[in-house]
């Protein structure tokens, strides 16, 4: 099972929302000046009135102790004070997490303690660092195994976030899809974030892209994360006769066939057509040649601050 500390500090992604922010108050981008379902107004800041602002949100109070300080021109509206608001933006976030056989993979054994960076590792890792901020803005986050049994899908709580998602996640996968689960947790004005190798036969996966294209038609946001170490895994296999680790740990003499090989490669690319519909989509891609005693914290950290689709959801100033 995978135990690894989260390779980002807290720190680092405080910085990484306050800088999310700046690119929200800077570009305009995010809808944090936005009123949406289940959002409230609260208070910003004072500005001066300007003709064509609405005169509904004219502070008497304030405007009143700005002409007692005098008029320079004149005009009536001079001293008038308006109040600025911003929604207050609060989301159900819920991440999906794949937790098939498939997403233990890849691995590395260095001895004398077996290290690995599965794409399981990651997704865990993403969701703690996406709820660690969205909990710092006052949103709730839930956990759902696409693949679980029946894992609690309470709300995660900041303190001993690791320990909560592995609970919520421990599981073998090989449970049918859970869609069950979303009819609850995906309320309006939600974030669903589906973390997934989609790996797996297109007639598997088919209800997943029903529901997806469900959650679409609403005011939901929908974001499909891709986890793909499939250069990483081709290039490890190589070519000819092979010991290769099963998912069940078991160790089988393989004769690797570059034609097979191009298969998969096929069988990749049919699965990820099925998810073109998904507008927000970002593509995790492990390197061929990567040193995972090295590595791991760089990747992840630059797979996670570069991700623009993602950063998407924390553009609220």
């Amino acid at each position: 099972m995978d135990d690894l500390p989260l390779p980002v500090s807290g720190e680092l992604l405080e910085m990484y929302r306050l800088d999310s922010a700046k690119l929200a108050r800077s570009t305009g981008m995010g809808a944090h000046l936005t009123r949406r379902i289940g959002q409230s107004l609260e208070f910003r800041e004072h500005v001066p009135f300007s003709l064509g602002d609405d005169i509904r949100f004219i502070d008497r109070v304030a405007s009143e102790r700005a002409r007692a300080r005098g008029s320079r021109n004149g005009v009536p509206w001079e001293n008038w004070v308006s109040r600025r608001f911003q929604a207050e933006d609060r989301f159900k976030v819920v991440c999906s997490i794949d937790t098939r056989e498939t997403m233990r993979f890849p691995k590395s054994t260095i001895q004398p303690k077996p290290l690995t960076l599965s794409k399981f590792q990651v997704a865990r890792w993403l969701v703690e660092s996406i709820a660690h901020i969205c909990l710092s803005m006052g949103d709730t986050v839930s956990v759902h195994s696409l693949f679980g049994g029946s894992h609690s899908t309470d709300n995660l709580q900041a303190d001993g976030l690791m320990q909560q998602i592995h609970r919520q996640t421990d599981d073998d996968g090989r449970h049918p899809l859970n869609l069950a689960p979303l009819e609850r947790l995906l309320a309006s004005d939600s974030i669903w974030i589906i973390i997934s190798d989609l790996y797996a036969p297109p007639e598997h996966l088919q209800p997943l892209v029903n529901r997806i294209q469900s959650a679409q038609a609403g005011p939901r946001i929908v974001i499909l994360i891709e986890l793909d170490s499939w250069p990483y895994e081709r290039h490890q296999l190589g070519a000819g006769a092979r010991r290769i680790e099963g998912p069940d740990a078991t160790v089988k003499l393989v004769n690797i066939d570059q034609n097979e090989l191009a298969y998969v490669e096929a069988q990749i690319a049919q699965q990820r057509q099925l998810f073109e519909t998904i507008t927000l989509r970002s593509h995790w891609q492990w390197p061929e040649t990567f040193d995972m005693s090295q590595d791991i914290t760089n990747f992840f950290v630059k797979q996670f601050t570069e991700d623009h689709t993602l950063q998407k959801i924390f553009l609220r100033g």
